[in-house]
């Protein structure tokens, strides 16, 4: 308790002097009593790797690499006052030695506790901390009433992570060597393909990706494969101005008649979200029945309109969280959204954010073909090139080419599209009508 003192009056007597500091002209010190960390970010990071000796293949030569720490974003969990990244740091990663950069809200005092004891000490960001195993942040109101502690994790990846992606084609499918653009999904344990041929939209199932049997599709629009969502067990589709829903993707059950709506774009765990005729986004919580609009932290012009794929999936740091991507294109350049979309019993709508990487590198290039999927921790997207696929470790802001997950050299096309079964395996079909499968053995 007398160690607790100490540093709050320390924090109290640094606000006395900053206050007397300023001269009539200057603004006043207003002190606050409430105290959080709004952000969280890693510096210039040391990375060690023993390497092979050129003369004999030996791994003796200890090689120092650096990499900028905030490519690998820190999650701050205001609920259960947790701070930790979901992708971990490369393997060799020095975590005994980091620097940190911490945002306060009010100007908050950010003191460490010590590792072999209880005292803290004030952080500051130029002195590297050990973070090598948790440690414990203490955040101080400038009132000095208010203090709240923060867990932090850093995870380090604990083996160089060979990934090793068993591909094999499955079939070939002329049907789908003359569609004009393809989505892929997975319905009920089934394999179902939506696309365009002829001006028309026609629909494939298949159990096991060898056999596929057509569906009828009288009535339906030829635009309307793109337009193709799936939440729980079904899959939604707007047909001109017509919602539908299907639970084998055959017999459709028509849900309301919507005209302004253009264009149905993703599904959350208890949303429908599309872009409305007006440009601006909407959500429904009724299973398409109603729709509102959503905030958007930026102007709704710089949403996608053409080549739009999307993908959830869990959001690590809160429970019953989702957390939905949108990337698509505006005819020149790709546009990446997302949003953070709390459905438990703390409900939180958030808002949809633009993605941009401040540096303007990494982005994901244009693609005309586009089809996203989350996979083991990362997103996958591909469109263009039977084989080419792009990677992101950081939830959609930056891109690489990667070959980890490459389909075989003996894929033929010009895109492909792909998802992800609930069992965990990978299917892409090519656009010369390739269908492939595989995962990480």
């Amino acid at each position: 308790m007398k160690r607790f003192s100490r540093v709050l009056c320390l924090l109290m007597v640094a606000c006395v002097m900053l206050t007397s500091c300023l001269s009539s002209s200057d603004s006043d010190l207003t002190l606050h009593n409430d105290a959080a960390i709004t952000a969280f970010s890693l510096g210039t990071v040391n990375r060690y790797l023993y390497m092979n000796r050129p003369s004999t293949g030996v791994k003796d030569s200890l090689v120092k690499t650096t990499f900028t720490g905030s490519l690998y974003p820190m999650s701050i969990d205001q609920i259960g006052y947790r701070i930790f990244n979901q992708d971990s740091l490369p393997y060799g990663t020095d975590a005994a030695h980091l620097l940190c950069n911490i945002t306060t809200m009010s100007s908050s005092g950010v003191a460490i506790k010590n590792l072999n004891d209880t005292t803290f000490k004030w952080f500051s960001s130029s002195d590297s901390i050990d973070f090598s195993e948790p440690r414990t942040l203490r955040v101080f109101a400038t009132d000095g009433s208010y203090k709240r502690d923060y867990t932090v994790w850093v995870n380090v990846a604990k083996g160089q992570n060979v990934i090793d992606v068993g591909w094999s084609k499955v079939s070939d499918n002329d049907a789908f060597g003359l569609m004009e653009g393809m989505r892929l999904v997975v319905l009920n344990n089934r394999l179902v393909v939506f696309g365009e041929q002829g001006g028309q939209t026609l629909v494939f199932a298949s159990t096991d990706g060898k056999q596929f049997q057509q569906l009828a599709t009288e009535g339906l629009q030829h635009n309307a494969w793109q337009n193709v969502v799936v939440k729980d067990s079904y899959v939604y589709m707007l047909n001109g101005a017509t919602l539908l829903r299907s639970q084998d993707a055959g017999q459709w059950e028509q849900l309301a008649r919507h005209d302004q709506l253009r264009q149905l774009v993703a599904a959350g765990t208890k949303e429908l979200f599309a872009i409305g005729t007006d440009g601006l986004m909407k959500h429904s919580t009724d299973d398409g029945l109603t729709w509102t609009d959503e905030q958007t932290d930026e102007p709704a012009s710089l949403l996608p309109t053409q080549g739009i794929a999307s993908t959830t999936f869990a959001y690590a740091p809160s429970d019953s969280t989702d957390y939905v991507l949108l990337v698509g294109n505006d005819g020149t350049q790709s546009r990446v959204w997302h949003k953070i979309s709390q459905y438990g019993s703390r409900n939180k709508g958030g808002r949809w954010v633009r993605m941009t990487s401040s540096s303007g590198l990494f982005e994901l290039p244009l693609h005309a073909h586009l089809s996203l999927a989350y996979y083991k921790g990362v997103l996958l997207a591909a469109g263009n090139g039977a084989r080419t696929l792009y990677i992101s470790h950081d939830q959609g802001l930056t891109w690489n080419v990667t070959s980890d997950y490459s389909l075989p050299t003996t894929a033929q096309g010009d895109w492909l599209t792909m998802t992800v079964a609930p069992n965990g395996t990978l299917w892409a079909i090519t656009s010369s009508g390739q269908v492939w499968t595989g995962g990480i053995k």
